[in-house]
């Protein structure tokens, strides 16, 4: 076993209290070998506790087992995720593979997700068995900033523009829990998510967390996820919200900004329920075109404890791959699903007590549902409208590229170059892509409701 000092920092009075102390406590990362299995212990740390708990799971001995074999620690806590596109539409890609780690965990320690594990707290040792099925119905509430109204204002012109927004966010929504549902192809891992709450900022007061950052159209992402982690802890505070939620995500169409890439997403990771803090949140930008479904769905598991496929947790699954938690938007038919190691993960994250405010029944409202579920997303625009949306320029088809491709890689006219077709975004669901054939999770199929 390895145990290490953590220097932390508590605050008698809060966090805004003029003076801190440091203190220092222990906690213990490692592997015991027994012969038929190995134990694995890591610390569960919450902020300004002065003690910590301890999680030790059960797995079976694997011979060389590097990946339990090998420590490493990642300094602070509450650490952010950022999610790339795949950088130039010409096919160039940009990502940074470290973006504020913090605390190490180990990774997909059962295959199986069912063995026991103990839990270790002051009032001794706790034996849980993991259950056969990990259930969360998670409620979001979605926050729009200034910048959502203006560009529907200018798409819609003098139309309903709250309500088409409020049928947008809803149809992102609906069309995110498909897309957890079909994912996960493990059946003991059910993840389902509906909308309670939304809230469409029509001034830049209500857009603080994006706008008193905003430079030349761009916003540090990181910045704006720490403003409105802030605004969502004051209004907890305030009780200012009328609705419950377990999950928050604020959806800009300004351009968020990295100084290692090109983000479209940046999340809190391992933070689903911290409610009171304002973490169980991310940030999307949304180019348009319901483009924004995917990002959603990946920002919204790495609070729900993915990490990227090739890092910490997730690091016996490649990034290659190209699934849902790959760190650069996936273009192929697999970024329609989760890998083993990121259900693995979220499994792992959800039976611990911190996370249970996922374990109840979601509140349904009926008005989201109906507008969610009242036209696939790729039927309100079509392929063409979509490629507007998001490039400004035309639908095209890309040399070798047949028109059922489009489902997990659609071309689009690039703008800066004249008579080249680029890709940075699958065409969205319900995309007519033949005769009474749409797009569905990735792939062409017939369906007697399609055009």
């Amino acid at each position: 076993m390895l145990a290490y000092s953590l220097t932390g920092f508590w605050r008698e009075n809060g966090e805004k209290a003029p003076g801190a102390w440091a203190m220092t406590f222990c906690t213990t990362h490692g592997v015991v070998h027994q012969v038929a299995e190995d134990l694995v212990m890591e610390p569960v740390i919450v902020k300004g506790a002065h003690t910590t708990d301890h999680v030790i799971y059960k797995r079976p001995r694997v011979k060389g087992n590097l990946h339990g074999d090998t420590l490493a620690k990642r300094s602070g806590s509450g650490f952010r995720y950022n999610s790339f596109d795949p950088g130039s539409m010409t096919g160039g890609s940009s990502s940074q593979p470290g973006h504020n780690f913090g605390q190490f965990h180990p990774g997909s320690l059962d295959g199986t997700g069912r063995s026991n594990f103990f839990f270790l707290s002051d009032g001794g040792i706790k034996v849980v068995q993991t259950p056969s099925l990990v259930r969360a119905e998670v409620e979001v509430l979605v926050w729009t900033d200034l910048s959502f109204m203006s560009s529907f204002q200018k798409l819609l012109g003098n139309s309903n523009v709250e309500l088409e927004i409020l049928k947008y966010i809803s149809v992102v929504v609906h069309s995110g829990n498909l897309l957890f549902q079909h994912g996960v192809s493990d059946s003991s891992l059910n993840i389902s998510v509906t909308l309670s709450g939304v809230i469409i900022c029509k001034t830049r007061n209500c857009s603080r967390f994006t706008y008193d950052h905003e430079i030349n159209g761009g916003v540090d992402n990181h910045i704006a996820l720490n403003h409105f982690a802030a605004t969502l802890r004051e209004s907890f505070r305030q009780n200012s919200l009328t609705f419950r939620y377990d999950y928050a995500v604020a959806f800009t169409r300004l351009d968020l900004t990295d100084p290692h890439g090109t983000p479209i997403g940046v999340s809190f990771t391992d933070e689903i329920c911290s409610i009171q803090n304002g973490k169980s949140s991310s940030i999307v930008e949304d180019q348009g075109g319901f483009s924004c479904i995917g990002t959603f769905v990946h920002e919204m598991s790495h609070t729900l404890g993915c990490d990227h496929d090739g890092w910490f947790r997730s690091r016996q699954c490649s990034p290659n791959d190209g699934y849902i938690m790959s760190a650069v938007s996936p273009l192929t038919k697999n970024g329609f699903y989760f890998s083993r190691c990121s259900v693995d993960s979220i499994k792992q994250n959800l039976i611990k007590p911190n996370a249970s405010c996922v374990k109840d029944n979601g509140h349904s409202n009926f008005l989201y549902q109906a507008l969610g579920r009242s036209q696939l997303p790729g039927q309100i625009y079509n392929r063409t409208q979509q490629c507007h949306q998001i490039y400004g320029t035309n639908f095209c088809l890309s040399i070798g590229t047949r028109l059922e491709d489009i489902c997990y890689k659609m071309y689009c006219w690039d703008p800066n170059l004249p008579n080249v077709c680029s890709t940075k975004s699958a065409a969205a669901p319900g995309t007519s892509c033949g005769s009474h054939k749409w797009c569905m999770n990735g792939e062409c199929v017939y369906s007697s409701e399609a055009p």
